[in-house]
């Protein structure tokens, strides 16, 4: 999906506006199987490729707890007990005093696991000088986004973390949802979106044009957070039609003989493939309604 803008100037030059770009591939692991490495289409990209990753507001990673359950809330402290580090997925219905129902999802089950074992101490040294937003120790917020660099075994040159709320724990779960989406692609960005050119003699000059860039995505809240898949559904689709069709008329021009096109691209990374259908189904109807 995209909205590229070409305008024709009175001097006879062309003039383009960034083409923002939205695809959704099918793919075991968006941490450890995706990227410039794996997709044959993106190897020769120059700009930064960015994860967003569905955090929780500190930051902890799999540090607090060795499992969770899915869709929340998370205890004040971990449960004890002889089969505490070890219950099997799917088969454990309570949970610190709390029935969970849909069982428990481990490190290796979510995103923000994955970021976190692959990025290891150095991920956590960064996550550590992070300053704290919010209450004693929120250093990425309900409906935030900061960044870090991809650190350890992470393929990623930047990691944007998004805290998503938990589906049933607020009132108004899917407008901070949507907060997510628009912060963290804001955020992941930010250097495609400066003004003004490169110098033809400054490549690297700060506020000039920047390389393409590509952020790999998944369906946000519709893992630990617990919201329902179709829901998780609509609600990428719509923010990233959104985005495409967002600030297209004040974002400066590029002119094609000072380098053509700026591209960014959002790349969703789902591992359903009737989940990645469903979603590009839903993207075209919003498609339909907004053109």
């Amino acid at each position: 999906f995209s909205l590229p803008k070409i305008t024709e100037k009175g001097d006879g030059k062309s003039s383009f506006f960034p083409e923002k770009l939205v695809e959704v591939w099918s793919t075991t692991c968006i941490v450890n199987n995706f990227g410039r490495d794996y997709v044959d289409a993106w190897a020769n990209t120059k700009g930064r490729f960015v994860l967003i990753n569905p955090s929780n507001p500190q930051l902890s990673g799999i540090s607090k707890f060795p499992y969770f359950p899915r869709g929340g809330p998370v205890p004040e402290s971990s449960p004890g007990g002889a089969q505490a580090d070890w219950q099997p997925l799917g088969y454990v219905t309570a949970w610190g005093g709390m029935d969970v129902g849909t069982g428990m999802l481990y490190a290796t089950s979510v995103v923000d696991g994955l970021v976190h074992l692959a990025g290891g101490w150095k991920l956590a040294v960064d996550i550590a000088s992070l300053e704290v937003i919010s209450g004693s120790d929120e250093k990425c917020p309900v409906g935030h986004a900061v960044e870090t660099a991809g650190r350890g075994e992470l393929k990623y040159d930047a990691v944007i973390h998004t805290t998503p709320p938990f589906y049933k724990n607020y009132d108004d779960a899917a407008s901070m949802l949507r907060k997510c989406y628009a912060a963290s692609l804001k955020l992941a960005f930010k250097e495609n979106l400066r003004s003004g050119r490169k110098d033809k003699n400054e490549p690297g000059k700060d506020g000039g044009q920047t390389e393409n860039g590509v952020v790999a995505l998944p369906l946000l809240g519709a893992g630990g957070r617990g919201f329902p898949v179709d829901a998780a559904i609509d609600i990428a689709a719509s923010e990233c039609i959104k985005w495409i069709t967002m600030d297209k008329d004040k974002v400066d021009v590029i002119e094609d003989d000072r380098g053509g096109l700026r591209q960014m691209t959002v790349a969703f990374g789902i591992p359903d493939l009737d989940v990645a259908n469903a979603l590009i189904d839903r993207m075209q109807i919003e498609c339909e309604c907004k053109f």
